[in-house]
Formats: structure tokens, sequence, C-alpha cells
């Protein structure tokens, strides 16, 4: 398995807060739980899509996904979903046990995001930066 998928306890936090999204939720709290219900419905589907792709091997799709899910993920705070999602945007035509090896390593990475995120919806704290937001609905 290639290094770049392996996890360790020692990792940062799947999700964390940006400067960006801190600004939102200054000027607009009730705008951040609608935008990260949008990322993690988003990615949700897009996970679907790429998995398929992975079984049909359309590596186009594939890179789409990959790249699509990557500028998702940045923009949003999950940093080591936007990684991986970026190698397996550039890597040539993986084959199927690498192939699964990837998307796999992300859809684990999505659950990870995914109830950080949950947990932040529910607390208002990051849970890397420790930063605390009102969280509306």
């Amino acid at each position: 398995m290639d290094m770049a998928f392996n996890t360790s306890d020692n990792a940062p936090a799947s999700w964390s807060m940006t400067s960006e999204l801190q600004e939102i939720a200054d000027t607009d709290p009730g705008m951040i739980p609608e935008l990260l219900i949008l990322f993690l419905d988003d990615s949700a589907t897009r996970l679907q899509t790429l998995t398929s792709a992975c079984v049909r091997e359309d590596f186009k799709i594939i890179r789409n996904q990959a790249h699509s899910l990557k500028g998702s993920a940045l923009q949003m705070g999950a940093s080591g979903m936007a990684s991986l999602c970026a190698a397996l945007e550039v890597s040539d035509r993986p084959g199927a046990e690498q192939r699964e090896a990837m998307r796999r390593a992300i859809d684990d990475e999505f659950v990870l995001v995914r109830r950080a995120i949950e947990q932040y919806r529910a607390t208002g704290v990051s849970p890397r930066k420790g930063q605390r937001a009102v969280v509306a609905g």
C-alpha cells in the first residue's frame, strides 16, 4: 500500500474550521451549517460516482471526481481528504488493487470528516483549532 494512504494516530484532525469559514461564521453564522451540509451531501454523491467509476475503470471520471472532491475538501477544511483525492487525481491509471486502496482511503477519511463536522455542529468547537463559532440550526 502506498505510504500516502497510511493513517496514524498522530495525524492532524480530519476537519478544522478554515480562516475563510471563520470569517463567514463571524458575519453570517447561519451560513456555516448550510455550507457544511452541502459539502457533506455533495461529497457523498461524488464518492458514489467515484466508486462506480473505479469499478468500471473509467479513468476520466475518476480524475474528474477526485479533482472536484479535492477542491471542495480544501475549501471546507478537510485537508487530509484533499491530499488523498489529489494523489488519486494525479495517479496514472492505477491498477485495481491500488485504485481500490486509494478509494477506500478517501471513503475512510470522509467518514472521519463527517464525524468531525457533526461534532462541530453539535458543539460549535472546531476539532483542531479549538475555535468556537455560533452554530445555528
